[in-house]
C-alpha cells in the first residue's frame, strides 16, 4: 500500500498526500477522478466517462477535454511521487491503477464487510472507522451520479447504530438520531433505533411520541402505515416489554453440539457418506420415508463435525407432518449459539437478522431434518462461507439448487447383502435362517429392516414363523412393522396425507391394481380420468 496517498469520495471529491489536499484542477477533472477511483483498476471506457460527466448532452468538444483532464490528473499524481497510483490509457479508455484501500469508498465497503464476521465490540469499532470517512454528502462538487453510495452510506449508518445499541450507548445516541428522523421520518429503520435509544434510556413516552410523528407522516405523505417490524416495536414499547436489542454476553465463546444420537449401525451408505464429503455447501438427501436420510445425515454430521469448530446446529422441521415455523426454528437455533431466552427478539425478521450476524463468518454445520420446501429452507441456511447445511427431504427441493448450488443425493434401498447385515447386526444373530427372506419382505427399506430385527431379536422362537408370516401377507405386513409411533405406517401416512386429493385417489387404486405394472391408459380407467 502507497502511504501517505488517498482520494476522497466520501464528501468533496478530493486527492491528499497525507493530510495536504493536492491540487488536481475543476470540476472535470475532480469528476473525472471520481469515475475511475469508483472502479479501480478497471477500464473505463470513454463514451462511458462522457456520459457519466454530461449526461448524454456531451458538447463537441468532449472527448478533447476527458483527454486534457486525464493530463492534469496525470500531472497530479506525479507531483506527489506517487509511482503505485497512475492513470494508464488502455482501449476503449482510461484505467486508474492504484490499491483500493487508498479509496475511502472501497476502504468504507471493506470495513464494513470485515464488521459483518467480527464480535460485537470489534464490530461496532470497524462500523465507527468505515462511518468516520463521510466528510460530507457523497461526490460533492461533481456531476457525477452514484446512488450506491448512498446505500451503503445507509447501511453503515444503521450497523453501525445497531452495534453501539447492543453495547447500551443508548442516551449518546439519540441526538444524533433524533435529527435524521427530524429530517426524513420515512426512515423506519431509524426511527426504530431512536425508539429503541429512548426506550432504554428511561423516555418510554418519547418512544411512543416518536412512532406517532412517524406514523403520521407516512400515512398523509404515502397513504400507508408502518412496516410490520416497526408497527411490532411500538407494540412492545406500548405493552414495557422491550427486550435488548441484542446479548451483551460474547456468544462466540459459545459453541453449539445440538445433533440427536447417531444410530448404532449404518450399514451399506459408504457411498452416500463420501457423497456428503464433497457435497459443497449445501447438500440435499432425498428419498422416500425410511429409507434412512435422517440416519445418514445424522451419522454424517457426527463423524463430520470436529471440521465445524464453530458448532453444530440441528432441527427437526417435521416438513411433512407439522411444519416447525422458521420463526421456532431460529428461536431454537439462536439460544443454541448463546443468546439468553429473554433476549431472543420476538419478529421473526430481527430473529433471522441476528441469527445470520452470529452465524456469519463462522464455520459451522446445520442439519435440518424433513424438510418440505425450499421456502422453509432458506431462512435458516447459515451465511459463512466456511459453513455446510445438509438437509434431507421427502422432496427433491429443486428450489434450493437454483438459489444456492445445492447438490442433490437420491437414496436407494440397500443392497440385498447390507439388508442381512443390518438385521443380524439389530437382532443379534438370532434367526439367522430368516433374515434374507425377511430383508426382501421389508423392501430392503432401513427403518423396516431395523423393526424386523428387533421384532426378531425379542420374540421367541414360536412366534418367529408367525411374524415372517405376517410379513409375507400385504394385509399385515405394516402390522408386523407398527413400534409405537415409529413404524412403518405411521412413517408413510405422513406422506400419504400430505397428498392432494386427486393424487391420493390415483394412489390407494394403484395399489390395488393386481398387475405387477400399470401404464398410464390401465392407471386412467381404473380412475375414471383422462389419459393425458
Amino acid at each position: 500500500m502507497l502511504k501517505g496517498l488517498r482520494i476522497q469520495l466520501l464528501g468533496p471529491v478530493q486527492l491528499f498526500a497525507g493530510d495536504r489536499p493536492v491540487p488536481i484542477g475543476g470540476t472535470g477533472a475532480r469528476g473525472l477522478l471520481a469515475i475511475l477511483a469508483l472502479s479501480p483498476n478497471r477500464v473505463v471506457a470513454l463514451d462511458d466517462l462522457i456520459d457519466a460527466l454530461w449526461h448524454h448532452d456531451p458538447p463537441p468538444t468532449a472527448r478533447t477535454i476527458v483527454h486534457g483532464n486525464v493530463s492534469q490528473l496525470r500531472r497530479a499524481l506525479r507531483s506527489v511521487d506517487a509511482p503505485a497510483a497512475r492513470i494508464d490509457t488502455a482501449a476503449p479508455g482510461y484505467r486508474l491503477t492504484v490499491d483500493p484501500l487508498l479509496v475511502d469508498v472501497h476502504r468504507a465497503r471493506a470495513l464494513f464487510e470485515r464488521a459483518e464476521a467480527a464480535p460485537l465490540g470489534e464490530r461496532a469499532a470497524l462500523l465507527a472507522e468505515a462511518w468516520a470517512l463521510w466528510q460530507g454528502p457523497e461526490l460533492g462538487g461533481v456531476p457525477v451520479r452514484a446512488p450506491e453510495l448512498a446505500e451503503l452510506r445507509i447501511a453503515v449508518h444503521g450497523a453501525r447504530v445497531d452495534a453501539d445499541l447492543a453495547l447500551g450507548r443508548h442516551e449518546e445516541l439519540i441526538t444524533e438520531l433524533t435529527t435524521i428522523v427530524r429530517d426524513d421520518p420515512r426512515r423506519e429503520r431509524t426511527v426504530g433505533q431512536l425508539m429503541r435509544a429512548l426506550y432504554y434510556s428511561g423516555r418510554r413516552a418519547d418512544a411512543l411520541e416518536v412512532y406517532r410523528e412517524a406514523a403520521r407522516v407516512t400515512s398523509e405523505k404515502l397513504g400507508l402505515d408502518p412496516g410490520p417490524d416497526l408497527r411490532a416495536l411500538h407494540s412492545h414499547v406500548l405493552h414495557d416489554d422491550l427486550a435488548p436489542v441484542v446479548s451483551a454476553i460474547d456468544v462466540t465463546r459459545v459453541v453449539p453440539r445440538q445433533l440427536p444420537p447417531a444410530v448404532p449401525m449404518l450399514a451399506g451408505r459408504a457411498a452416500d457418506l463420501a457423497w456428503l464429503d464433497g457435497a459443497g455447501a449445501v447438500g440435499v438427501i432425498t428419498g422416500p420415508p425410511g429409507i434412512g436420510k435422517s440416519a445418514l445425515a445424522v451419522s454424517w454430521a457426527h463423524r463430520a463435525a470436529s471440521r465445524f469448530p464453530d458448532g453444530v446446529l440441528f432441527a427437526a422441521l417435521r416438513g411433512f407432518d407439522a411444519p416447525v415455523p422458521v420463526a421456532e426454528v431460529l428461536a431454537r437455533f439462536l439460544l443454541g449459539l448463546g443468546v439468553p431466552a429473554a433476549e431472543v427478539p420476538e419478529p421473526e425478521g430481527e430473529r433471522l437478522a441476528l441469527y445470520r450476524s452470529l452465524a456469519c463468518g463462522r464455520r459451522m454445520l446445520v442439519v435440518l431434518d424433513d424438510a418440505r420446501s425450499a421456502e422453509q429452507v432458506r431462512p435458516l441456511l447459515p451465511p459463512g462461507p466456511g459453513s455446510v447445511a445438509v438437509v434431507t427431504s421427502r422432496a427433491r427441493l429443486d428450489g434450493l439448487t437454483v438459489s444456492h448450488g445445492a447438490r442433490v443425493r437420491a437414496l436407494e434401498p440397500l443392497a440385498r447383502r447390507d439388508s442381512v447385515r443390518l438385521i443380524a447386526d439389530v437382532a443379534g444373530g438370532a434367526f439367522a435362517e430368516y433374515h434374507s427372506r425377511v430383508a426382501g419382505l421389508c423392501g430392503d427399506l432401513p427403518l423396516a429392516l431395523r423393526i424386523a430385527g428387533a421384532r426378531l431379536a425379542a420374540g421367541p422362537a414360536w412366534t418367529v414363523p408367525e411374524f415372517v408370516a405376517e410379513l409375507a401377507s400385504e394385509r399385515t405386513r405394516l402390522v408386523a412393522l407398527d413400534v409405537d409411533d415409529a413404524g412403518v405406517r405411521a412413517t408413510l401416512d405422513v406422506s400419504v396425507r400430505g397428498l392432494p386429493d386427486e393424487v391420493a385417489a390415483m394412489f390407494r387404486a394403484l395399489g390395488a391394481f393386481p398387475g405387477p405394472t400399470a401404464g398410464p391408459f390401465v392407471a386412467a380407467a381404473l380412475c375414471g380420468v383422462q389419459v393425458a
